[in-house]
């Protein structure tokens, strides 16, 4: 009839209509605003810099208030820059910051590393903060960004066995139970002749022989 007529068509509209805001809702994306890099990257380098011009923020309730204020304001402008992740002039800020010696400006930098893309030029950058850090936490994020490059592990070789054998508690406890998926034929006498070093009865030197035996019981078949 006339009136289902119209009902039906008047549904057809709705729907095309739904369907066309729905498909507006898809096609929308976010658009970083270029100035809050440049504001970011410029409060950082400040922020980064501000011992020499002796214009660091002052906290004076506790002796290291000053030092938390400091990293604090460095992880709100790290933060911003996450929209930025693959910008080359955003990595390489996060390079040239990796080493910082604050566990939570790091691991900002680190959150930014693991949603972007793979870069060659971040593994010299990961490997000396992996060998600085005293943060457990944070050695395993490296970690995982490290794991990223399965065809340089081999440039991880000579750093992975200082963390073993001289790095801090965190970080060679971390290494000593992740290193799993940087093992190969070509480094696994490496990583036993650190073994041998250990105190046999340290913690890590469990830890590392248990990943040894394993890779070896694969390896064979077992």
């Amino acid at each position: 009839t006339e009136k289902e007529e119209t009902t039906v068509s008047q549904n057809v509209k709705k729907n095309e209509t739904d369907s066309s805001q729905k498909s507006t809702k898809i096609t929308t994306t976010k658009v970083a605003n270029p100035q809050t890099k440049i504001e970011a990257i410029t409060k950082l380098e400040a922020l980064q810099t501000c011992d020499i011009s002796n214009t660091c923020p002052e906290d004076n309730s506790d002796p290291r208030a000053s030092d938390f204020l400091r990293a604090n304001m460095m992880v709100n402008e790290i933060n911003r820059l996450s929209d930025f992740n693959n910008d080359p002039e955003v990595i390489s800020k996060i390079q040239e910051l990796l080493s910082y010696p604050d566990g939570n400006v790091q691991e900002a930098l680190l959150k930014i590393l693991a949603i972007s893309d793979p870069e060659m030029s971040n593994i010299d950058p990961l490997l000396g903060a992996l060998n600085k850090s005293f943060d457990a936490k944070n050695s395993q994020l490296i970690l995982k960004e490290l794991e990223r490059y399965p065809d340089a592990f081999s440039q991880y070789e000579t750093i992975f066995e200082q963390v073993l054998k001289t790095g801090s508690f965190g970080a060679s406890q971390e290494l000593s139970k992740s290193l799993a998926p940087f093992l190969t034929d070509e480094n696994r006498e490496v990583y036993e002749a650190v073994l041998k070093e250990l105190n046999p009865n340290s913690k890590k030197a469990k830890n590392l022989e248990s990943i040894l035996f394993e890779f070896s019981m694969q390896q064979n078949g077992g």
